[in-house]
């Protein structure tokens, strides 16, 4: 696949709506099986939570190393980085607190939590040693259909954020 231009800027797009739809889906199995309760996560209306596009889009373009090793500590810090934002970001600016790491030992207040940082780190070599060459295969093989499902996801996306933040 060409690496640059509208081809990779198009699976970029198709990567971060399949990856947060994806993510979406595993978060609410997650915690409603921890909960015992349905839970539906996210700050968005819909079926998406971007923060998981954002990180394996992230994860694609800055952590393909060929030593899993070192793609796990990359994705480690990464994905820390990216939780403390995101979690810094919403509570400034949309007083929300997205999740709650406090009650996790060794916890960045609220925001970071190593164990789970040890779980994004796993999860994302596995994402981009076999999810990411899958979904690019994929992309490949049906590219018109991937190029316009990725263009209309991500206006469903940018849609629901905005008119999430506007009325706040």
């Amino acid at each position: 696949m060409k690496t640059h231009g509208k081809i990779m800027l198009l699976y970029l797009v198709f990567l971060f709506v399949t990856i947060s739809v994806a993510g979406w889906c595993a978060e609410v199995a997650f915690r409603s099986v921890f909960c015992r309760k349905l839970v539906i996560p996210g700050f968005l209306y819909g079926p998406y939570c971007p923060i998981y596009g954002f990180g394996v889009v992230a994860v694609t373009l800055f952590c393909n190393h060929k030593k899993k090793w070192v793609s796990f500590l990359e994705i480690f810090v990464l994905a820390s980085l990216l939780e403390y934002v995101v979690s810094f970001t919403f509570e400034r600016v949309f007083h929300v607190l997205l999740w709650d790491y406090s009650m996790i030992p060794f916890s960045i207040g609220t925001r970071v939590s190593p164990l789970f940082s040890l779980i994004w780190g796993f999860f994302g070599v596995i994402a981009l040693t076999e999810v990411e060459p899958r979904m690019r295969q994929l992309y490949q093989n049906h590219r018109n259909v991937a190029d316009i499902g990725a263009v209309a996801g991500l206006s469903v996306i940018a849609a629901d954020a905005v008119i999430k933040v506007a009325g706040f």
